[in-house]
């Protein structure tokens, strides 16, 4: 097998599609500059052979494989990697001569494999590589740091490098599924030997309570015969009885209905009479009522007119004032014009005078402008005279300065002294203070001694809080370890029910091997597994699929083909199928649709609806087997029809039902799993909220622990400050007398400073004639300067005049201004007052246009009144007149009432004597009927039959006396309590039992079976092991004398020969000239050249069939150089190499050269060059 190529598509720096082609006939160089891309081609190959750590691609995270752009190209969303080999020699164990793997992957985080171009697992493609050299452990990848890797691994890693050469690998692999088996198998025994022993101590029990059962069952059938014809004979006269007397009842009461309807007729008559009289009456009333309101609105009628004739002569006094103040305001709007004309006239005049100040302000103006001009001359002539001074006066200030100094020198000579002698004073202070502070210090010592003693009491008492910390914890402890025994109870019954499931347990033996062996896509469930519903149609629902429940429910005929042949094949029985794709949904007629239909209470996945639609779209549920006869009637026995209990009343009429065993169903085990999972969260929360206890109380413990510490810290300090207090009284006797002797020179100094102020005193003298001289020149230059100040003040006085009188100008234009503005200020207040007179007068005449329509309104609403006045007259004398006529009617209807009551009482009295008649014989079937009853309850309470049904029962030989029946009786009771379900109970322990027994003996050989393979594998792991490193620890010390040189000695040793696969691997070598010594010892180039001879020892045993060896060389000197592609190119032979490196001397070596560049940065682009151009890819 050789590698043929390689293509790239976003994957790394490789943006864009590149294909690199390995020939087969020559070593192959990628190079290229530091940071080009050269080693993504090696990641890209990990990559595709599914290596999952990003570290180990040099990332971050995996997204990171994917091209991030650059400055000018956007990132890409998706990379991709195929490889091809060249599989003609079939070493890979498929049937192409040439194999293909790709990788792709997306920054949404998916990731698919293929080979040739069918999409398969990351496991295929390892399996498929596996023992061929080129896994993840293998060696057919030498990249940046393996060659320290191999020499400073730990000896896990190192070993599966070697197992991977020695092919063991896949041994190794199998050994370890084989252990995850057994592990589960270990467990899935424990778990069915638990149930087992349960199931087991419960047969012998409950076979016992069977016989009984049946025995009660026997009894109880002879006692009900005997006490049913018993009743038969005790109430057959008293049947006979009642229907006579209810046949009489029934006649009497005929007559009873046909009086009470003539009494009820002449009852109406009556209320007809009585509602006569009193609608006559409130008719009167009403009469009444209506004279009295038309007397009233006669009234308001008057008072309204009245009222009317008021509001005119109101409108006519408004009338006049409103025309008086009319002709006021219109001589207001002649008045206002006339001053607004006035004010216009002023305006004018005001503008005027404006112009003229302007003209006078420009004038004033360009004169000012003269005298500033002069104003400058003067002062550039004082300023040349002031040089002249400040000249002088620098000469002068130098003199002053010395003389200064000198002066500051003797005040600092002075104060000197005055400090030396204050200094004394200090010091003779400060040792007066050293006495002060050695007392202070006696005084600190007394205050750290209570001090301690305070704290030595704290520390007590936080010794007694911490032993209460500790009880608390004990008592939280156990409690929080009780709480995690019963969270492992929850968790061991949760795992149980959800492994029932996963086993499919209770279900037909064929479904588990088929759901669990059979990989095969579109077989999703069974029914149970795969609906859901509320706890009280869980009975209906199971009841209604029946044997539907354990049906599989499938993708499409194909599948369930493909599922009933594996059946066939492996003989595991029979299992029904539900195609989706053939599934029909059945939904019931529009007649039926306000029932409720199975289906509407079942929770699907929407995928499977079509499935549970046709299973249960045309049944419906009922609450009791009442509800199902009349509902399986109302449709004609059109629908199956299931009762929450479970009984099933069939389209067509045939029913199913009776007793249901009280064992949990598949459904019931789904909820009871969840149920289980809930309570299981709650006890972990409950876990948790101890656990939180616990930790505040270790947090509170561990401050007071930590409070401890510093209060003894605190106490060891205070130790200290008594030795510090000691120590501070020594030292300040030491400070006294060093005070003393610095006193002594302080005096000496004094002495000396009063030498140099003398000198300095006549120093002064000769300066001070100097500056006298230079005084006198000054102020000759000052008193010109005076001069030419007085003509500036003289322009200045000038300057202000004209100043004064161009403000004064300003003044005048701006009070102009100000009065242009109040008058047309004023005008516009005046033309505003104008529209505001105008605008009232217009509201004057409206109001009077007002109270005209008002005036006129008034006086047709008068003539209105005094029109209806006249009806109501004509109205009141119409109504007296009815009044009269009412009142003649009712007296007539007054006699017939009377005749009406005495055909009354004559009805009811006969009516009374009637209902005795019927009572005494009530009596006599009331009493009967009792005894009837009593049966009933009897018969109902024992044998759940009315009287009417033991009919059924009769039996002529049956022995009905008292003391046979009471015998029976004293045998059922002498039995005790009867477990009446035992009898299906044991059926169903006993056929568990067996189930149990055949899986554990299962069990028990499958176990047995996989601990033969892991010990057969291991033995074989170490035997080929065990020669397979011999082999290469030859070919190692071949490699190395090679490499070395022939007087270089190097092996492979096992640390511990006993344990062959488990034992670490050391690399012992000694390079010529050199003594034997440790890898560890080694310079980085003996360690790297070691490395590489492990590798060409592996190749040399088991040649792979190709190599990538990436910068290996980096770290060798030229000479090594050579012999590592000397030795290189023997391995040629066997083994295809690829090499990524910056070495001239393994460059020459090549046959073909690839260059990998950055044309653009952050863009790796591919050239094929020749050996020459490679040169400049070459670090020097």
């Amino acid at each position: 097998m050789k590698l043929k190529s390689i293509e790239l598509k976003g994957f790394k720096s490789f943006q864009n599609k590149t294909k690199i082609v390995f020939p087969v006939d020559g070593l192959v160089s990628i190079v290229g500059p530091n940071g080009s891309g050269k080693s993504n081609v090696l990641d890209a190959f990990r990559w595709v052979l599914g290596e999952q750590s990003a570290k180990t691609l040099r990332g971050e995270k995996m997204e990171d494989v994917i091209f991030s752009g650059t400055q000018f190209k956007k990132p890409l969303n998706m990379c991709e990697v195929e490889i091809v080999f060249d599989n003609s020699s079939h070493t890979l164990d498929l049937d192409y001569d040439e194999v293909s793997i790709r990788r792709k992957a997306y920054r949404t985080g998916e990731s698919s494999f293929y080979i040739n171009n069918k999409s398969c697992r990351l496991k295929d493609i390892r399996e498929l590589f596996m023992n061929s050299g080129i896994g993840r452990e293998g060696y057919s990848i030498v990249g940046q740091g393996k060659v320290d890797e191999i020499v400073n691994a730990n000896s896990q890693d190192r070993r599966k490098i070697f197992e991977e050469a020695c092919g063991i690998t896949k041994y190794r692999y199998k050994k370890e599924e084989n252990e995850r088996k057994l592990s589960r198998v270990k467990e899935n025994l424990e778990r069915i030997e638990d149930v087992y022993a349960e199931i087991e101590r419960r047969v012998l029990p409950l076979e016992k309570e069977k016989e009984k059962a049946e025995q009660y069952f026997l009894l109880k059938k002879e006692l009900k015969v005997s006490e049913l014809n018993l009743i038969l004979k005790e109430t057959e006269g008293i049947v006979e009885q009642i229907q006579t007397d209810e046949e009489e009842l029934h006649q009497r009461e005929q007559e009873r209905l046909s009086k009470e309807l003539q009494l009820e007729n002449l009852q109406e008559q009556k209320e007809e009479h009585d509602n006569f009289r009193k609608e006559q009456e409130q008719l009167q009333e009403r009469m009444q009522q209506q004279l009295i309101e038309k007397s009233e609105q006669q009234q308001t009628l008057t008072y309204n007119i009245q009222k009317n004739d008021e509001i005119v002569k109101s409108i006519h006094t408004q009338e006049t004032y409103l025309k008086n103040e009319l002709i006021s305001l219109e001589n207001d709007v002649i008045r206002l014009k006339e001053d607004r004309h006035k004010q216009e006239l002023l305006l004018q005049q005001k503008q005027g005078e404006e112009k003229e100040k302007q003209q006078q302000l420009e004038e004033m103006t360009s004169k000012e402008g003269e005298v500033v001009s002069y104003f400058k001359e003067l002062e550039e002539r004082i300023k040349e005279e002031q040089k002249l001074f400040f000249d002088k006066t620098s000469q002068k200030n130098v003199l002053l300065s010395k003389k200064e100094q000198l002066e500051v020198q003797q005040k600092e000579s002075k104060t000197e002294g005055t400090e030396h002698e204050s200094r004394k004073t200090e010091l003779e202070a400060e040792r007066f203070k050293v006495v002060q502070e050695v007392e202070k210090s006696c005084l600190a010592l007394e205050r750290a001694n209570e001090e301690q003693m305070s704290l030595e009491q704290k520390f007590h008492e936080l010794r007694g809080k911490m032993e209460s910390y500790k009880t608390q914890l004990d008592s939280l402890t156990k409690e929080y370890n009780e709480s995690q025994v019963e969270v492992n109870t929850l968790d061991s019954k949760r795992k149980m029910l959800e492994n029932m499931q996963k086993e499919y347990e209770g279900m037909p033996h064929a479904i588990k091997p088929l759901m669990k062996d059979l990989k095969l896509d579109g077989i999703y469930d069974v029914v149970a597994n795969l609906i859901d519903t509320d706890k009280k149609y869980e009975t209906a629902i199971e009841s209604a699929l029946g044997g539907a429940i354990y049906h599989i429910v499938v993708e499409d005929s194909f599948v369930a083909k493909k599922a009933i042949q594996f059946l066939k094949t492996n003989k595991l029985g029979r299992v029904t199928m539900l195609p989706i794709q053939n599934m029909k949904a059945k939904y019931p007629h529009s007649a039926a649709k306000q029932e409720t239909f199975a289906n509407q209470v079942v929770k699907v996945n929407p995928k499977y609806q079509t499935v549970i639609d046709s299973l249960l779209g045309r049944t419906i549920l009922c609450e009791t087997i009442d509800q199902a006869i009349e509902t399986s009637k109302k449709y004609d026995y059109q629908y199956k029809i299931v009762t929450l209990e479970g009984d099933i009343f069939n389209a067509g009429g045939s029913v199913t039902g009776g007793y249901r065993s009280k064992k949990v169903n598949l459904l019931a085990n789904k909820r009871l799993q969840k149920e289980q999972e809930t309570l299981f969260l709650q006890k972990q929360q409950q876990l948790s909220d101890l656990q939180k206890k616990r930790e505040q109380l270790l947090k509170e413990e561990k401050e007071s622990w930590q409070y401890q510490q510093e209060l003894w810290s605190r106490l060891e300090e205070k130790k200290k400050q008594k030795e510090e207090l000691q120590f501070q009284t020594h030292q300040l006797e030491q400070k006294e007398i060093e005070l003393q002797r610095r006193i002594q020179e302080k005096t000496v100094l004094l002495e000396q400073l009063e030498e140099k102020q003398e000198q300095r005193n006549s120093q002064i003298a000769s300066f001070e004639k100097e500056i006298a001289k230079l005084e006198e020149e000054q102020s000759a230059h000052q008193n010109l300067i005076l001069q030419k100040e007085q003509e500036k003040t003289s322009c200045e006085q000038q300057k202000q005049v004209h100043g004064k009188k161009l403000e004064t100008l300003r003044l005048d234009a701006i009070s102009l201004l100000r009065q242009i503005e109040g008058l047309q200020h004023t005008i516009q207040i005046q033309s505003d007052n104008l529209e505001s007179v105008s605008r009232q007068i217009a509201e004057r005449k409206r109001q009077e246009q007002e109270n005209q329509e008002r005036v006129e309104q008034l006086i047709a609403e008068k003539e209105q009144f005094s029109l209806e006045k006249k009806k109501l007259e004509e109205e009141s004398i119409a109504l007296k007149q009815q009044l009269v006529a009412q009142q003649h009617k009712g007296q007539t209807k007054l006699e017939s009432e009377q005749q009406l009551e005495e055909r009354i009482k004559q009805l009811e009295s006969e009516q009374l004597k009637e209902m005795r008649a019927s009572f005494e014989l009530e009596k006599r079937l009331n009493k009967n009927k009792m005894i009837i009853d009593h049966y009933n309850e009897k018969l109902e309470e024992d044998y759940h039959l009315e009287i009417g049904q033991i009919q059924a029962f009769y039996d002529e030989n049956a022995n009905t006396k008292k003391t046979y029946i009471q015998e029976l009786r004293r045998k059922i009771d002498f039995l005790g309590n009867v477990n009446l379900n035992a009898i299906e109970e044991y059926a169903e322990v006993k056929e568990r039992y067996e189930f149990y027994r055949e899986q554990k003996y299962d069990l028990t050989e499958a176990m047995e079976t996989t601990e033969k393979v892991i010990r057969e594998l291991q033995y074989t792991m170490s035997k080929e092991f065990k020669q397979e490193f011999a082999e290469i620890n030859s070919c190692f010390q071949h490699t190395f004398r090679a490499l070395f040189g022939e007087s270089g000695t190097a092996e492979l040793v096992l640390v511990n020969e006993e344990d062959l696969l488990q034992s670490e691997i050391e690399i012992k070598a000694q390079p010529p000239g050199k003594k034997l010594k440790s890898i560890a010892a080694m310079s980085g180039g003996e360690k790297a050249l070691t490395a590489i001879g492990i590798v060409f020892a592996i190749l040399m045993r088991r040649p792979a069939p190709f190599c990538f060896l990436d910068e290996i060389d980096a770290p060798l000197d030229d000479i090594n150089v050579h012999r590592f592609n000397e030795f290189l190119s023997h391995l040629l032979e066997e083994t295809q190499f690829v090499t990524i490196t910056h070495r001239r001397g393994t460059m020459k070596s090549s046959k073909y050269i690839y260059g990998v560049t950055m044309e653009e940065k952050g863009i790796s682009k591919l050239l094929s060059m020749e050996l020459q151009e490679a040169g400049d890819f070459i670090e020097e």
